[in-house]
């Protein structure tokens, strides 16, 4: 990510909690947005060039049915300077969703559910490339993963998984859900924990790895439990690419590899 991509997205992440009325709706119309701009290259060069008469009537002419608060955000964001049209694009979907996660009256609950579809969808090699973007058009791949989300998730849920898979630019489902789970954490205040355990923890040992999780990196997290019975015991933590394993399995591959020397 360039400087200029980095600045641009410090300011239009302000924009987000600065403009009123910024509903789920405003959301989906970002989310849509992102999904136009990446489609037209003629409008993502028109959009990242220097602002001109013809931008702004093209920019009216696109987007001018949007809600008063996403277009707000929408400008905020061309306002800035991009480092590429694809910065723009992938800005343009960040907003979007943490749009979306602002409106959610429960964002934590969001963020988990993101986390276990994304789990569901990876395990799953049939599902996974029913979703991607090699197969099928991107809206009977937003229709399925519609169906396989009625009335089993939150709207916010729907909403974000629906854009993913519409529009994964190339990207791998499992990197798509990770990114967004992150960005809804993070809309909350909250950053993200992947704990894999033998076996579920118990409140207690949650609270202190909660806070383990807090003293090491300076804010709350949310926790996402992975059982899985081949650690063993103790537990495998993750946060974002730094890896605390203190599993048994880890330890006893420790111990093989010092007995082989």
């Amino acid at each position: 990510m360039g400087s200029a991509t980095r600045n641009a997205l410090e300011a239009s992440r302000h924009a987000v909690s600065a403009t009123p009325g910024a509903d789920r709706a405003a959301g989906e119309q970002l989310l849509a947005a992102a999904r136009t701009i990446h489609a037209a290259p003629a409008l993502q060069s028109a959009l990242v060039a220097e602002d001109s008469p013809a931008a702004a009537t093209m920019r009216d002419r696109v987007f001018g049915e949007l809600s008063t608060s996403a277009r707000a955000i929408l400008d905020a964001a061309l306002a800035q300077t991009w480092s590429s049209a694809r910065d723009l694009v992938a800005g343009i979907e960040e907003l979007g969703i943490r749009v979306v996660a602002a409106a959610s009256a429960d964002a934590e609950s969001v963020a988990r559910e993101l986390h276990a579809v994304g789990s569901l969808v990876v395990s799953n090699a049939e599902l996974e490339l029913a979703l991607s973007g090699t197969r099928g058009t991107s809206e009977r791949r937003g229709a399925l993963i519609d169906s396989l989300l009625a009335g089993q998730a939150h709207e916010e849920t729907r909403v974000i998984m629906g854009h993913l898979v519409r529009a994964p630019r190339g990207r791998r489902i499992g990197e798509l859900v990770r990114t967004a789970t992150e960005l809804v954490a993070d809309q909350a205040g909250r950053g993200i924990a992947t704990v894999t355990v033998a076996k579920p923890l118990s409140a207690t040992q949650v609270a202190a790895i909660e806070s383990t999780v807090c003293e090491r990196y300076g804010r709350e997290h949310l926790l996402v439990q992975i059982v899985d019975p081949a650690v063993v015991g103790g537990a495998r933590v993750q946060v974002g690419y730094d890896v605390i394993d203190g599993s048994i399995a880890a330890r006893l591959t420790d111990l093989t590899l010092q007995l082989a020397r």
